[in-house]
């Protein structure tokens, strides 16, 4: 005869794998969202080693990870090998794949296991302060005199020696001299003719990821910022050495109140198409700025998020798909999915969160790395350019 303790044993049990069996039930049926830790590859779970040339990266066990949605059947892969081969199989054509190559990417491949990149993930970063680059068209000449006088009064004062690099995107002949005789930044004509035709449509923003990706080939290593942003010059020492280890840093917009405004309903479906994953698989999960980052051409993961930005930036139906042109303002009364288009912002949040699913595992800057000044005004090349006139007026007196 069994004893009672056996039986006690026995019910323990039973219950034990019934409360696992309805709680595996109960994901399933209501898509319970599972956040993951960032990937370490000192836990137990690593079970591959994928290999890029002369780079290694580590793999967890892969299971699901549903979105926030309790209703979308798609889900995230806990393989970042799997997220990244998603990437590389959205949608694109011959083209956009000519463009690429001239960019500095390799041929198409649709497996990562397969991807070479010679002299991309060991190249030599020869500063550990990256280069500043930036753009603007005649609209934005004054926002930008308040970046340069930022630069100059804020940033070199931790960093004398700091690179700038200005993209000329639209401005007037007059314009293009004062920043000339400004003399403290390398000013390059954006070349419009080389690009889709619809990289003239400046508010879309698809010249963004060329100018960035043609510095990252240049140097390695790039911190790119909108003429309205204004860094806090006394962080960017940490964020410069956390950027070596991570190769990229974002800053992600918290949905508030105030700003409610996730990536399904910032961005269209016709963009989603274009990365072959349904709006749903984003639900609540909040934005990726655009307009300030910092970028290292020193990983696989950076690699393959600028390709897809690019990917996505070249063809005019992904950054700009049917029916978005002129959606850009976003009302905060209607939170409905595709409310509005982020045209760039979309294009880049939708790769970023492919690989990381949730923002707390995504290499973040902090709330407090910069201020948004849109439309601050400053007369400060101008300025200069009198302050020049007096030096020559005085020097010409004395001789």
């Amino acid at each position: 005869m069994p004893s009672k303790f056996s039986y006690v044993l026995f019910w323990l049990a039973l219950s034990f794998v019934t409360f696992n069996c309805i709680r595996l039930l109960y994901q399933n049926a209501y898509k319970v969202p599972v956040r993951l830790s960032k990937f370490n590859a000192s836990q137990n779970t690593t079970k591959e080693v994928i290999r890029f040339k002369d780079m290694e990266l580590k793999q967890s066990l892969e299971f699901k990870v549903h979105g926030l949605s309790r209703t979308c059947k798609t889900y995230f892969s806990s393989s970042l090998k799997e997220n990244l081969n998603l990437l590389l199989r959205m949608k694109t054509d011959k083209i956009t794949e000519n463009y690429l190559y001239d960019l500095g990417f390799p041929h198409r491949t649709k497996k990562v296991e397969d991807l070479e990149i010679p002299g991309y993930v060991r190249r030599t970063i020869k500063s550990n302060i990256p280069t500043i680059v930036c753009a603007a068209s005649s609209n934005h000449f004054a926002e930008l005199q308040a970046l340069f006088l930022h630069i100059d009064t804020k940033i070199r004062r931790y960093f004398p020696n700091i690179q700038v690099v200005f993209y000329d995107i639209g401005l007037n002949e007059q314009e293009r001299n004062l920043i000339l005789n400004y003399g403290k930044v390398k000013m390059r004509r954006f070349d419009f003719n080389r690009f889709p035709p619809h990289f003239r449509i400046l508010h879309l923003c698809s010249w963004k990821p060329v100018i960035i990706q043609e510095l990252l080939r240049e140097v390695g290593f790039v911190m790119y910022m909108d003429t309205s942003l204004r860094p806090n010059p006394s962080q960017l020492k940490e964020y410069f050495t956390l950027s070596e280890s991570t190769g990229h840093l974002f800053r992600a917009h918290p949905a508030t109140p105030k700003y409610p405004f996730t990536i399904p309903t910032n961005t269209f479906f016709g963009t989603f198409e274009y990365f072959m994953v349904p709006p749903c698989l984003f639900h609540d999960i909040p934005e990726i700025e655009s307009g300030y980052m910092i970028l290292r051409s020193n990983n696989i993961i950076s690699l393959l998020i600028m390709r897809s930005w690019l990917t996505c930036a070249l063809q005019e139906r992904c950054i700009m798909p049917l029916g978005a042109e002129n959606r850009t303002a976003c009302s905060q009364s209607n939170m409905d999915y595709h409310n509005c288009h982020r045209e760039d912002q979309s294009a880049l949040g939708i790769p970023v969160l492919l690989i990381y699913h949730q923002t707390n595992n995504i290499p973040l800057l902090p709330w407090s790395s910069f201020v948004t000044k849109r439309g601050e005004s400053s007369k400060y090349l101008l300025n200069n350019v009198s302050r020049s006139k007096m030096k020559l007026i005085k020097t010409n007196k004395r001789t």
